[in-house]
């Protein structure tokens, strides 16, 4: 297990869920052609699992900064492969049974958000935000029962787990920690 401190509680992560949204934070971090890469592949693959990518990650990727084929090559694969689907933007509306909407959801995680950053909410850009109706959105419009979604960072973690378990979506929804999901799929 790694030694970074945990800094959510959090269930187990097998059975990690059947959808995993995953953020530029953790594809940052995964190199274009090591051992990281090939067990994350293989392990979507081979589990009948469904990886997930926000438009706001593939931005995020898509920008200058990023190299020419986006973070560590990863626009190809989100362009042109099945294992791993760009989200069109939330229907803000959507919500499951009476639970909060996606919009209430992502405004509640974006304060929470700006009061760890010490930001103020209108400087603050609300990628990470976005996550929770984004989790929202999967477990609706694609049917999912279970959905992760795999973070490497801190603040935001913290944020989208107290928004989620303050609503009834913690039983659908789990924020799992980058380093620790790739360093259990090996």
């Amino acid at each position: 297990m790694s030694d970074r401190p945990k800094l959510v509680d959090s269930s187990p992560l097998y059975p990690l869920p059947d959808a995993l949204l995953v953020d530029s934070s953790v594809l940052g971090g995964i190199g274009r052609s090591t051992p990281e890469r090939r067990q994350l592949i293989n392990y979507i693959q081979s589990n009948d699992k469904q990886l997930y990518v926000s438009t706001g990650v593939v931005e995020e990727l898509d920008k200058e900064w990023a190299g020419p084929y986006g973070v560590n090559d990863w626009l190809d694969p989100i362009r042109n492969e099945d294992w791993i689907v760009t989200l069109p933007e939330p229907d803000y509306g959507a919500r499951i049974r009476d639970g909060p909407t996606v919009s209430e959801m992502v405004d509640e995680a974006h304060r929470e958000l700006a009061k760890l950053e010490q930001e103020r909410e209108d400087e603050l850009p609300k990628t990470d935000a976005k996550f929770a109706g984004n989790l929202v959105q999967i477990r609706v419009s694609e049917g999912h029962n279970s959905v992760g979604l795999i973070i490497d960072d801190r603040n935001a973690e913290r944020a989208l787990s107290q928004v989620v378990s303050e609503t009834e979506y913690e039983q659908f929804f789990r924020i799992l920690r980058g380093p620790e999901v790739l360093e259990e799929i090996q």
